[in-house]
């Protein structure tokens, strides 16, 4: 026998910047206050988000779900919601712009673990988020960035993606980094934000050429210096 869903409300506008988590939350801690102590509301967020969530989480005290046809798959999302909305009296929805919106999380405190060498490891992944909150913490480990450079330089296999590929640059704004890509980046003021698919153009230690993934575009970075981007032998396409 499958339990009843709880009733859903959606939150939607006409783009970002409308306040649509702001009244999430609300809603959620109202409807929180409203059913305690003997109901729940849960939280859901359309597409990639790990943020929104998050506020939905401390609004409504549970946990709060992705929604997600793309990168989750369709015959998902039901399941998701069904499991996402068991035992809470009313499941709100926070929409985005369209299909797309997301974001990563950049492992800032990297720089601040108690060594400055990569001898030890067998591969290095530098995930992506918000570099330009921590670029003194970035740059002022020099062994760090040094050690990077001789690990990429001797063919360590290394995964970075969006400000890890910052970190990659020669600089970002003109604050020095570690200078494995031949290229600068900086921020503008246009935001990058879609799905993507990609098809692998040579072989690595992580994929054979040929092969497709699907994934989330999401950044204000972009590469300047655009004869240094030419040098660059780009792994998709």
């Amino acid at each position: 026998m499958v339990s009843p869903v709880a009733p859903g409300l959606v939150i939607a506008g006409m783009q970002s910047h409308f306040g649509k988590t702001l009244v999430t939350a609300g809603l959620l801690r109202a409807f929180r206050n409203l059913y305690a102590p003997n109901g729940s509301v849960g939280g859901f967020k359309v597409g990639p988000d790990y943020i929104d969530p998050g506020y939905h989480q401390v609004a409504s005290g549970q946990p709060s779900r992705n929604l997600d046809p793309v990168l989750c798959g369709e015959d998902a999302i039901l399941p998701l919601y069904r499991y996402g909305a068991e035992g809470h009296r009313l499941a709100l929805v926070e929409g985005v712009i369209g299909l797309y919106d997301g974001r990563m999380n950049l492992a800032a405190d990297a720089p601040r673990i108690p060594f400055g060498s990569t001898a030890h490891v067998a591969q290095l992944l530098i995930p992506g988020g918000f570099p330009e909150e921590h670029l003194p913490d970035l740059t002022q480990n020099r062994t760090l960035l040094a050690s990077i450079r001789a690990a990429a330089t001797a063919g360590l296999p290394i995964w970075a993606e969006c400000a890890g590929l910052v970190y990659l640059s020669a600089a970002l704004d003109g604050t020095p980094l570690a200078g494995v890509l031949p290229c600068h980046t900086t921020f503008s003021e246009q935001l990058t934000m879609g799905y993507r698919e990609a098809t692998c153009t040579g072989a690595s230690w992580a994929f054979r050429p040929g092969e497709q993934i699907s994934g989330h575009e999401f950044h204000r970075t972009c590469i300047t210096a655009p004869a240094a981007r030419r040098r660059l032998n780009t792994a998709w396409q």
